[in-house]
């Protein structure tokens, strides 16, 4: 049976968060089988990374091995952070049979950063709850400023520069609004000048 750690991402925000909610969401009302604790011989799914050795002790006992990721870690010029890569980049080039990515910049990301990887993959783009999320019904007012919302664990400064260096090149065009919902650990400082935080 497929054992997957819903437990770690339960009060987290973020990518991996959503994708992991709207999975166990999903496998819940279709009640498909899965564990939350491990047993001997299952397989595992996380996103990120798990402890190597256990994964490790996984694959000895029979288990398979799927990755979920939505990139790698980088420092504030783009480099790589070595140091807060090592267990994923461990799961990716070595361990996993399996690997998903968020998108298919995150796939030439880790390729770039991390190498290569001899596990077969394919790209699940994360969804939203369309209860909440849907396209209007009729054209949006044009006299109104466009809201944009972005949320996250903005954990550097570098999750958020691209997002306000794209929103500089069309403050020009149209009157919007930029709305940045999470926990931010290290503001740009753009942010202090020209948006303001929800």
């Amino acid at each position: 049976m497929l054992f997957i750690p819903f437990r770690r991402w339960r009060k987290s925000i973020g990518g991996p968060t959503t994708f992991m909610r709207n999975l166990q969401c999903y496998l819940d009302e279709e009640r498909h089988p899965y564990r939350s604790v491990y047993l001997w011989g299952d397989s595992i799914f996380f996103p990120i990374h798990f402890n190597p050795a256990k994964v490790r002790r996984i694959k000895k006992r029979g288990g398979k091995v799927i990755q979920r990721l939505d990139g790698c870690h980088t420092h504030s010029d783009g480099s790589e952070d070595i140091e807060r890569n090592q267990r994923l980049s461990e799961n990716y080039r070595h361990l996993a049979d399996f690997i998903i990515f968020q998108s298919k910049y995150s796939k030439t990301l880790c390729a770039t950063l991390l190498g290569d990887t001899t596990a077969p993959s394919t790209i699940i783009y994360n969804g939203v709850n369309s209860d909440i999320f849907f396209p209007a019904k009729q054209p949006l007012a044009t006299n109104r400023p466009i809201e944009f919302v972005v949320t996250g664990n903005f954990r550097s400064s570098v999750m958020l520069q691209p997002i306000l260096d794209a929103l500089d090149l069309l403050q020009h065009q149209f009157d919007f609004r930029l709305h940045i919902c999470g926990p931010i650990t290290t503001p740009p400082q753009k942010i202090n000048m020209l948006y303001s935080m929800a």
